[in-house]
């Protein structure tokens, strides 16, 4: 019985268009595990059918996988065979893609990563099911920039002329830290600012960066809130100076990006 770590020949198995879009995924994602790649182009995160395609791509080299513990998930990246496909089919220069993918080593030590990957799957699938265009891009696209701050991802909606920088905050970050970024951040904006989505695993850590952003010059354009399924359209983000939750993306900038007349109405949104 092969490993799971290990190759085995195969034969006779044709590479598919949707196996094209999972490797895709996986180098603007850099890692995905197998649940993520389920719910992006399987029935579910559990499905059979998923861990079958994903062990034909690692076995032809289009993935690799770091080391994962016993019962935990494949956590995958790009292979050589991989990455020479995203960059024919994307146009993207192969020394660029080979910078940006994934690299070697334990699954634990992505699991920032991870949970990013968890935010872009929700994007993806958000956007699929409003036929909007999203464009992505992960923290290592971002760092070869050379930008003065280190966004965990962006990404654009085309329909809505939208855009917004990711941020994902687990472990608490210190008031030194929290001021080095806040600062990279009004170097980059300067009169061009850009909305953040910052989010949380606890309110704790919630209320912890209000109290940083507070004062910033730049606060209104930073959206607090905590991990959601559905963050572009429903009221789950706070802002410093909000009362309530608002939204990201509001009724009547949907009803203009579907080409019809916006009809007036009380509320918020």
């Amino acid at each position: 019985m092969t490993s799971r770590s290990e190759r085995s020949e195969r034969k006779y198995v044709h590479f598919t268009e949707r196996d094209g879009l999972i490797v895709q995924a996986v180098f603007l994602a850099r890692y995905l595990t197998n649940r993520q790649i389920g719910r992006l182009f399987f029935p579910d995160e559990e499905s059979s059918a998923c861990r079958t395609r994903t062990r034909y791509l690692f076995d032809k080299g289009y993935l690799k996988k770091r080391l994962s513990p016993i019962n935990e998930p494949d956590v995958f990246y790009l292979g050589l065979r991989g990455r020479k496909h995203v960059s024919q089919t994307l146009n993207c220069p192969q020394d660029y893609v080979d910078r940006v993918a994934g690299v070697a080593g334990e699954a634990r030590a992505v699991s920032h990563d991870l949970a990013v990957s968890d935010l872009y799957v929700s994007l993806v699938l958000q956007c699929r099911e409003r036929h909007w265009t999203l464009k992505w891009q992960n923290a290592r696209m971002l760092e070869l920039r050379g930008w003065p701050v280190q966004p965990d991802g962006r990404f654009r909606i085309e329909e809505l002329n939208k855009e917004a920088f990711i941020e994902y905050t687990d472990a608490l970050p210190s008031k030194k830290q929290m001021d080095g970024k806040l600062k990279g951040y009004a170097e980059l904006f300067g009169d061009d600012p850009v909305p953040i989505l910052w989010f949380f695993s606890s309110k704790t850590k919630l209320h912890q960066l209000h109290r940083y952003v507070k004062g910033w010059p730049y606060e209104d354009w930073v959206l607090m809130g905590l991990v959601e399924e559905d963050f572009l359209t429903r009221p789950v983000w706070k802002w410093v100076g909000s009362k309530e939750l608002v939204v990201f993306v509001a009724r009547h900038e949907i009803i203009k990006a579907e080409g019809r007349p916006v009809t007036p109405t009380s509320g918020s949104c």
